[in-house]
């Protein structure tokens, strides 16, 4: 659609330029000798200038041709202005960025007032001004930044963890990068943008395949449309290059088809477009897939309108919440689950879940980030969090929205349930939440104790690269495999040690080790099953198991992949190594 605009308006602005070229001849030397003869109007001081405290709006003017240049002097608050009256001389001058022409109260004439009136985002930064003298913001709170026309700017930060796009009245979009200096210099969220004003403007059932973007938010430098393929600005989003038909011929000869690569355009990038004969991505095929099947189904009378077709996301990757016939989950760009954070249908964390702590923690992870979000159950960020011994409530962006006090008194925080303790929560359980006025689990604490105590040497010179902090599952039980300087060693969900599966760091078993098998016994033992499986010294899965007589191979989640033989026959099987069933 964004395309079809373009290509129509630079159709008729072609047409424009025609009958101006066959009127006035509209050439270099044409608009030359125009400045010569007849001579341009000089700009403004204010224009000519063009600094911090004098500049102006410059664009061209009526003149022949548009040989000549004007431009509108931006004025400064508080200084006299025009609302335009019928039959007076247009103006040489305009309201500048982030000001606006009214008559205040008081005054007899217009002047130029900040946008307080009709800018939600200036209201909001007015209010943080406030908020600030009267000590009510927090260390990690940034100011709304807003743009000429009072709407919010494309960027937003949680300081030292991610970034993601808002579109202009500050609602969070598609889009989102690791936290970086001045990141808003190269993060301008143009594409996300666009294709948030398209959802407004076009409401249907399936969600089409529009303009594609970068992770980022920016526009992906290549962009197809059916066969048609071409380079943009990433920015902008204005063409670049030349159109290039990627229609399938046919060879008569051989009788074999031919298709035209995406690898003779100058932006194809082989890191993000991975198939240069596909411009589509699996997720945007899958999409397809089943649009095709519910049409299909429609065409036989049945009307299916369970099934999740906005899967999607603007650059073509899956949406972070994806779903299945039980429940819903959290998924990484590539569609790949992110840990465990699952709800199921019609629970309340169902209906809720955006995934978005979920993701976030992934991108940091991926950037290997000190400090990760804890997220809830359904991949949500928690109302509280903590980082540097401090907690502060933030809201469901992961934005801090509170002042932040010492982590003994996060109960005093205006997020915490109403200053409620945990017991009067009907969804207390004192079987799992221990700690009726601690919410973090014994896990959580000793991490957020080697976070502080990595960060407090980080600020004395030395870089702590070899702690491990990623100790903790989502529910804040302790992760499977810890370590100590020496080794690594299985533990279950309180941290106590699994029997004696132990390793020396840089061994083979060490770089391998996930003690799934090591959990799976403890489990089963606490719970008195009868068939429990045997593991290697590194608490992994053997590769070979057997019940009942009977041996198959298994993968490193101890799932059978092979068909069974009996227990004197096992070195019939395809996974068999001689008897090294760890190896």
């Amino acid at each position: 659609m964004y395309f079809l605009v373009i290509f129509i308006l630079s159709i008729a602005l072609q047409c424009i330029d025609c009958v101006v070229f066959n009127i006035h001849a509209c050439t270099a030397d044409f608009c030359k000798n125009y400045k010569e003869t007849v001579g341009c109007e000089r700009l403004s001081t204010a224009c000519a200038a063009q600094n911090r405290t004098h500049n102006g709006v410059i664009f061209r003017s009526v003149t022949p041709c548009s040989c000549c240049e004007t431009c509108l002097a931006n004025l400064n608050e508080g200084d006299d202005c025009s609302t335009g009256l019928l039959g007076a001389p247009a103006p040489n001058s305009i309201c500048g960025n982030g000001l606006y022409c009214t008559i205040k109260h008081g005054n007899q004439h217009p002047t130029c007032e900040q946008m307080f009136a009709t800018s939600e985002c200036f209201r909001m930064k007015r209010k943080f001004d406030d908020d600030l003298k009267d000590g009510l913001i927090g260390h990690l709170q940034a100011k709304p930044s807003c743009d000429g026309d009072g709407n919010f700017s494309p960027v937003t930060c949680n300081s030292g963890q991610n970034c993601f796009c808002v579109n202009e009245k500050g609602e969070r979009i598609f889009g989102d990068a690791p936290h970086r200096q001045n990141i808003e210099h190269v993060m301008h969220c143009g594409c996300s943008r666009l294709n948030d004003k398209l959802k407004d403007l076009v409401e249907q059932r399936f969600p089409f395949f529009t303009i594609r973007c970068k992770s980022d938010g920016s526009f992906d430098t290549l962009q197809c449309f059916g066969n048609l393929c071409l380079c943009i600005d990433s920015i902008t989003g204005s063409p670049t290059s030349e159109i290039k038909n990627l229609t399938m011929t046919m060879n008569s000869d051989e009788a074999t088809e031919t298709l035209a690569g995406l690898r003779d355009l100058p932006c194809y990038d082989e890191k993000i477009h991975l198939d240069e004969f596909n411009f589509t991505r699996p997720c945007e095929n899958i999409k397809r897939e089943l649009i095709n099947t519910i049409l299909e189904a429609k065409r036989d009378g049945i009307d299916d309108a369970e099934t999740h077709v906005d899967i999607c996301d603007p650059d073509g990757s899956f949406k972070p919440v994806q779903y299945n016939d039980l429940s819903a989950f959290c998924v990484d760009h590539e569609g790949n689950k992110i840990e465990e954070f699952v709800a199921l249908k019609n629970s309340t964390d169902f209906e809720k879940m955006h995934c978005k702590c979920a993701r976030a923690r992934n991108l940091l992870m991926k950037n290997n980030f000190l400090e990760i979000p804890e997220c809830c159950n359904n991949g949500n960020y928690k109302s509280i969090a903590c980082r540097r011994g401090f907690c502060y409530c933030v809201n469901e962006d992961g934005k801090q929205v509170s002042i932040e006090v010492i982590d003994l008194h996060k109960d005093k925080l205006p997020c915490f349930n109403d200053g409620e303790d945990l017991r009067d929560l009907p969804c207390y359980d004192e079987k799992i939440h221990l700690d009726e006025f601690n919410f973090s689990r014994p896990c959580e604490s000793i991490k957020r104790e080697l976070i502080n105590t990595i960060l407090e040497a980080k600020r004395d010179g030395i870089d702590d690269a070899e702690t491990h902090v990623d100790i903790c599952d989502p529910d804040g039980s302790f992760k499977p495999v810890q370590y100590n300087d020496l080794s690594a060693f299985c533990v279950d969900h309180e941290g106590n040690k699994i029997e004696e599966f132990v390793v020396l760091k840089n061994s083979t078993d060490f770089e391998k080790m996930h003690c799934k098998c090591a959990r799976a016994r403890n489990l089963l033992m606490k719970n008195k099953f009868l068939e429990i499986p045997e593991c290697c010294i590194n608490g992994n899965y053997k590769s070979i198991a057997c019940r009942r007589g009977f041996c198959f191979c298994v993968n490193e989640d101890g799932k059978q992949v092979s068909i069974e033989v009996i227990d004197l026959h096992k070195d019939k099987l395809p996974c068999f190594n001689d008897g090294e069933d760890c190896k």
